[in-house]
């Protein structure tokens, strides 16, 4: 179940980082754009996940 979650939420922001970004720090702030260095630590950290996942199908 762990590992399924992980592949859902890793995926997601590994194809949608701006709309992850906005769920996570944008509400916070009015007329912000993420930058592209935030962008492609949102990507790491969705290969990270999907990584994770892979894991925790062997644990």
């Amino acid at each position: 179940m762990l590992s399924f979650l992980c592949w859902l939420l890793g995926g997601f922001i590994l194809i949608f980082p701006k709309a992850s970004w906005y769920v996570c720090y944008g509400w916070r702030f009015q007329n912000t754009e993420p930058s592209s260095a935030a962008l492609i630590l949102e990507r790491i950290t969705g290969v990270i996940l999907i990584i994770a996942g892979f894991i925790c199908i062997f644990i």
